[in-house]
């Protein structure tokens, strides 16, 4: 009875070692990721990217997978060209929600230049606003069965080079919206499917609202419902509201460079 009483208490007496020896090695380690983020510089935008892989791989809370998320998204702001679509795939790891994730997969995709986004969105806004005007409600006639009004906006030379520039993003270009035109101008409304109806409503959005909504239809990607928007332009939004102008760690929080430097003046 003695034996097992001595026992247990050896037992205990050996987690509760393990115990404080866990916290201090908790601690420790928390101390070295405020260390090395203090030493981060928006000059080298890799190294964010660098040590958030290193927090993400070795979180074992919540809030460490929140700053390695931050991490990222700082890196990926710093540097768009290089490492947007990298920070936006390790966000999309760890984002919580599904529809987030695929928007952050979506904003990977277009960083990675496969869909031309903002190339497509500057030709876009190039076209003046009655033009872009004059191709949503061709596109609208059209759908209604009145094809020669959609033929009368389609004459129009402004309405003509909108409906070019989005040619490629129409199921058939802009040959078979012509052709089609031309067959429904005895009132006759063309049948079309459900997804052809949504492509042309999304690219109706795009050509309106091209610098709010830039390439943003996931229908034109990946025929994802509901709809995703992904504004690139406000990558700082979609990243999480990371302010890129706080890219210094000081005293456990982001700060910019005049805090980051008054700080330091106070230090010495």
């Amino acid at each position: 009875m003695i034996f097992r009483h001595r026992l247990l208490m050896c037992l205990l007496g050996a987690l509760l070692v393990l115990s404080v020896r866990s916290a201090n090695v908790s601690a420790s380690q928390q101390t070295d990721w405020e260390a090395r983020m203090s030493e981060l510089d928006p000059n080298r935008p890799v190294a964010y990217f660098e040590l958030a892989e290193e927090l993400a791989d070795a979180a074992s809370t919540r809030e460490e997978l929140r700053t390695a998320a931050h991490l990222f998204a700082l890196s990926g702001l710093l540097d768009r060209k290089n490492l947007g679509r990298s920070a936006a795939l390790a966000l999309a790891d760890l984002a919580e929600d599904e529809f987030m994730r695929r928007r952050l997969q979506l904003a990977a995709y277009l960083l990675s230049g496969a869909g031309g986004g903002e190339m497509r969105t500057e030709a876009i806004l190039e076209h003046s606003r009655e033009g872009r005007l004059g191709f949503c409600l061709m596109l609208g006639a059209y759908r209604t069965g009145e094809g020669a009004r959609a033929r009368s906006y389609l004459s129009r030379a402004d309405t003509r080079a909108v409906l070019e520039t989005m040619s490629s993003m129409m199921e058939g270009g802009r040959e078979r919206i012509e052709r089609e035109i031309e067959l429904y101008l005895d009132g006759r409304r063309p049948r079309l499917s459900d997804k052809r109806v949504e492509r042309q409503m999304a690219l109706e959005m795009l050509a309106l609202s091209p610098a709010e909504m830039p390439w943003s239809a996931s229908l034109l990607v990946d025929e994802s419902r509901p709809l995703l928007v992904v504004d690139l332009r406000r990558m700082d939004r979609l990243f999480g509201n990371v302010d890129i102008s706080k890219p210094y760690r000081r005293l456990g929080r982001w700060v910019d460079l005049d805090t980051m430097n008054s700080l330091e003046a106070d230090a010495e």
